[in-house]
């Protein structure tokens, strides 16, 4: 029995009753968790209007099959274990109401052939498929799978539907289809709240009552008795206009009757504002959802807090904490919200030039030592060498603790410039020597090459080196084409763009397979030529280092 204040009276809920809110929403949670993996099952599944007439039956089969593993257990804890996915099944067989709305689609389709003795048929067919289903061996465990990809019923009765390719007597076969599809997407939509329904309700229901039948009475269900005597006493107590002593009796009795409606917590909360606290704390209790009845009060905090810093946020949150502590909430989606948006504020505030700091006065101190730095770095692109590298000891040897990051990305930059400067000395001493090495005396490039391999100080010496390796008799004169099939290239491509059309105009002739033969052959030449060119231009790019040192024997 827990016992709260309600009212000024000592309101007692028995744990039965408790228990029974418990497994009932128990079974909200396993009809959404089923939606979730059944939806888009169904949309793969059922596509047209044929596959759901076909696959109706194993489509509500392969649903129930998602919750039976959940239900089973939820049977173990009272030591109940003689319940099958078959019992399941013929349980809630009767009561289904996505087999009442599939049979109602079923029956429109068949009404399409106005041939009453097929519709018959039918019907019949399907009755017994729907047996057949349930007793006949397409258990849950995987063979539904196979007679859902295949067509239900015709798997279970062995008949082809030759209805769906027949149109009704009296009726066009465009007539007949267009009448089909529209039922199918006025049906499609129905089916899936349906199937929710029935493990919501209707295995709730069923469950309930095999535990109450097995056990000693650990549920209490609300009666419908107490529900209608609840409901007479909600429309009089709406129609008393004070908040006296005798409205408090009638909420109070209210709750004693039936403590399982949410619309009456949400009324009673709105109109005894100071009952509010108790009220939620009954209503969770029995699990239902107060969100309705406390979305102004939170509305509330968040329109005189908003969370447009950093600082509003901290309050907000705060203010948060207080309101689920207050109603004992253990979760709520905005303080997450709230949190994450704290959480990036965080991040923004110890991030310095996109490094993230442990802590904001590392980030502050990063700041600070940039700001020193950068002053000392002023007009780098203007020292040369020896000002780089007195700047650069100047960085490395002081006494001061400069952020690692920060410092090191100036001395990158203090070396970047060095580079930059040996990079051009080198490339006028380097371009010089690629001009005036002679091609033809093998010692001449050697020295070149030793030369350079001793005195080049960047990266790009490699590239001189294999320039100068490369100068071959055969080389420099693939070099030299390129140079003279620049200027004539784009008429060399005109020439095969008009050759081209010759074995169009062949094909439209008498002699179409010469067309084909010239068109082949047309190919694999200006194939050839393009290999050709491009060979040229890499060895023009080699030898000339991207054609900004271009040695005489080139020309």
């Amino acid at each position: 029995m827990v016992e709260l204040k309600l009212f000024g009276e000592e309101y007692c809920l028995k744990y039965e009753i408790i228990n029974d809110a418990s497994l009932r929403n128990d079974f909200k949670m396993l009809a959404k968790k089923t939606m979730k993996d059944f939806e888009p099952f169904y949309a793969e599944a059922v596509k047209n209007w044929k596959n759901l007439y076909d696959y109706g039956y194993g489509l509500w089969e392969k649903g129930i099959e998602y919750v039976a593993n959940d239900i089973i257990k939820i049977f173990s804890v009272y030591e109940i274990y003689d319940i099958t996915e078959e019992v399941l099944n013929s349980s809630i067989e009767n009561n289904s109401l996505f087999i009442k709305i599939f049979d109602e689609y079923c029956d429109l389709i068949e009404e399409i052939d106005e041939d009453q003795k097929k519709q018959d048929q039918y019907r019949r067919l399907r009755k017994e498929s729907r047996t057949k289903f349930y007793g006949g061996g397409f258990g849950i465990g995987g063979a539904v799978k196979g007679a859902v990809k295949a067509g239900a019923i015709n798997m279970v009765t062995g008949t082809a539907h030759d209805i769906v390719n027949i149109a009704g007597k009296g009726l066009s076969s465009a007539d007949a289809s267009s009448k089909r599809n529209k039922l199918f997407l006025e049906y499609r939509d129905k089916l899936p709240s349906a199937l929710k329904y029935d493990i919501e309700v209707l295995l709730f229901n069923f469950v309930e009552k095999k535990l109450m039948a097995e056990n000693a009475c650990p549920f209490e269900p609300i009666s419908n008795v107490s529900k209608a005597e609840a409901q007479r006493i909600f429309e009089n107590l709406k129609k008393t206009q004070n908040n006296d002593e005798l409205s408090c009796k009638m909420a109070y009795k209210l709750l004693c009757t039936d403590p399982s409606n949410t619309e009456y917590y949400i009324y009673l909360a709105d109109r005894f504002p100071n009952e509010r606290q108790n009220i939620v704390k009954l209503a969770m209790l029995l699990y239902l959802d107060v969100s309705e009845i406390l979305k102004n009060e939170l509305q509330g905090i968040i329109n005189k807090y908003p969370c447009d810093n950093e600082e509003n946020a901290k309050i907000l949150k705060n203010e948060l904490l207080k309101f689920m502590s207050k109603y004992d909430i253990k979760k709520l989606d905005y303080l997450d919200q709230v949190n994450e948006y704290l959480k990036q504020k965080d991040i923004e505030a110890r991030t310095f030039n996109d490094v993230t700091y442990e802590t904001r006065e590392q980030k502050q101190k990063a700041s600070l030592d940039f700001e020193d730095l950068y002053s000392k770095c002023s007009k780098l692109e203007y020292k040369n060498e020896k000002q780089c590298r007195q700047l650069k000891d100047e960085i490395c040897k002081s006494e001061y603790d400069y952020t690692p990051q920060v410092k090191d990305e100036f001395i990158k930059k203090i070396d970047d410039r060095i580079d930059q400067i040996w990079s051009y000395e080198d490339r006028n001493i380097l371009n010089s020597l690629l001009i005036g090495v002679q091609a033809d005396s093998e010692q001449k490039k050697k020295e070149c090459i030793e030369y350079i391999k001793e005195r080049g100080r960047t990266q790009e010496k490699q590239k001189y080196i294999d320039a100068i390796e490369a100068l071959t008799p055969e080389n420099i004169k693939k070099a030299k084409k390129h140079l003279n099939h620049r200027t004539q290239s784009n008429f060399i491509l005109y020439i095969w763009n008009w050759l081209s059309i010759i074995p169009v105009i062949l094909c439209w002739s008498k002699a179409w397979w010469l067309g084909l033969v010239a068109g082949f052959i047309a190919i694999l030449f200006w194939g050839y030529k393009e290999n050709q060119y491009k060979e040229e231009k890499s060895m023009w790019d080699l030898l000339t280092v991207g054609g900004i040192a271009v040695n005489p024997v080139l020309r």
